[in-house]
């Protein structure tokens, strides 16, 4: 018995004090890499946001430019109108670059213009940046980025694509070597011309066409504009007083316009008559 009581040993307060300290590091540690990867995870994809808005105003205003141009039988040319605004819009939104035409690529029926906020780089460059703008004529597919269905065949020249990369610094990972990280993001339009599906004047609620002279005065009235009105307290009656007069007879052109016809769908004005406001009674 007093040899097995003799064996025994006892940790001490100590002892297990310095036991802890090794492990309250560690976990220390791994908490801290996790802040950090957490602050860079939310940081990256703040910035990735913020070049998606960019990539998308972007596009949206070289879109606008392009159906301006009223060409869409081939790819964009070389320091048109479309390449600058996409330029320009990535810039005011934050994604600046140098603007310079030595990353334009075209033949083939393709055009493409790359721009970096530093000189110096391969058009192909992935890293060494912090901005990057391309501008693609047809859109090309890429991961997570298909080409829309209007924007291939005979339609790929009505469509364009900026693409956008960005190096984002790091902070936990920057210890580890990767000083940035890079997203790239894109956005595509497809442009229709404009066009209308009436002749003039412009879309409204209602249009009036009412002729100046040879109204059969027994149903009609005419409104010469270039004349006082003859009417007495509104009234519209022999066909001569000179009236500004909605039809209602089989002999006038009225057509009604809901906006359902248009592009995005809206309603103007409620009357028109020769550039006249005419509004009278229910059926005048």
């Amino acid at each position: 018995m007093t040899g097995l009581i003799g064996s025994l040993r006892f940790a001490s307060p100590r002892r297990q004090s310095g036991q802890l300290l090794p492990i309250a590091a560690i976990a220390f540690l791994l908490m801290c890499g996790l802040a950090g990867l957490a602050i860079d995870s939310s940081r990256d994809y703040l910035v990735k946001r913020q070049a998606q808005n960019a990539a998308d105003f972007a596009t949206l205003a070289a879109a606008k430019q392009l159906s301006l141009s009223g060409n869409l039988s081939g790819p964009l040319a070389p320091n048109s109108n479309p390449v600058k605004v996409a330029h320009d819009f990535a810039a005011n939104n934050g994604f600046s670059t140098i603007y310079a035409n030595g990353c334009d690529v075209s033949g083939g029926g393709t055009f493409s213009a790359t721009w970096f906020d530093v000189s110096g780089l391969p058009c192909a460059a992935t890293t060494g940046f912090t901005n990057k703008v391309t501008i693609k004529s047809p859109p090309i597919g890429f991961a997570g980025y298909p080409v829309p269905t209007g924007c291939s065949g005979q339609g790929q020249f009505g469509c364009l694509q900026v693409v956008i990369s960005t190096g984002i610094p790091q902070l936990f990972t920057n210890i580890l070597g990767i000083k940035n990280a890079y997203v790239t993001v894109a956005a595509t339009a497809e442009v229709t011309l404009p066009a209308s599906a009436f002749d003039t004047p412009p879309p409204n609620a209602l249009v009036l066409y009412e002729p100046q002279a040879g109204c059969s005065t027994g149903s009609q009235q005419c409104f010469d504009e270039s004349k006082p009105v003859g009417r007495t307290q509104l009234a519209c009656t022999g066909g001569t007083n000179n009236c500004p007069t909605f039809w209602t007879t089989a002999s006038v052109s009225i057509y009604g316009f809901d906006g359902s016809t248009l592009t995005p769908a809206a309603d103007l004005t409620t009357l028109q008559s020769n550039g006249d406001m005419v509004i009278q009674q229910r059926t005048t």
